[in-house]
C-alpha cells in the first residue's frame, strides 16, 4: 500500500518523470523512424540517379563503339570501291592490249618475212 509519506511521493514523482522520459523516448524513436523512412525513400532515388548515370555512361560507351564500327565500315567500303576501280581499269587495260594484239596480227602479214636463223 502506498503511504503518503515522503518516500512514496518521491516514488510517484520519479515514476512520472520516467513516464515522461519514456514518452519522450517513444516520441523521439517515432521521429527517428520517420526520418529513417524518409532516408530510405531518398536512397532509392539516389540509387536511381546512380543507375541512370550508369545507364547514360553505358549508352555513351555503346555509341562510341558504334561510331568506331561505322568508321571502320566506311573505310572498308572505300577500300572496296578503290579495288573495284582498279579491277575495272585492269579489265580495260586487258581489252586494250587484246585490241593492240589483234591489230598487230593484222599488220604482221604485210611485213616482209624475215628469215629466222636458228643457232645450231
Amino acid at each position: 500500500m502506498l503511504k503518503k509519506g515522503g518516500r512514496t511521493i518521491l516514488f510517484i514523482k520519479e515514476r512520472r518523470k520516467m513516464m515522461r522520459k519514456g514518452a519522450l523516448w517513444i516520441i523521439s524513436l517515432f521521429f527517428l523512424v520517420m526520418v529513417s523512412d524518409g532516408c530510405r525513400k531518398k536512397e532509392p532515388s539516389i540509387f536511381r540517379k546512380a543507375k541512370s548515370r550508369k545507364k547514360a555512361e553505358e549508352a555513351i560507351r555503346q555509341t562510341e563503339k558504334l561510331e568506331k564500327e561505322i568508321q571502320t565500315i566506311e573505310r572498308i567500303e572505300k577500300e572496296i570501291k578503290e579495288m573495284e576501280a582498279q579491277e575495272q581499269t585492269g579489265a580495260q587495260d586487258i581489252e586494250e592490249l587484246l585490241k593492240k594484239e589483234k591489230t598487230l596480227e593484222k599488220q604482221e602479214p604485210a611485213l616482209p618475212e624475215r628469215e629466222t636463223t636458228h643457232p645450231e
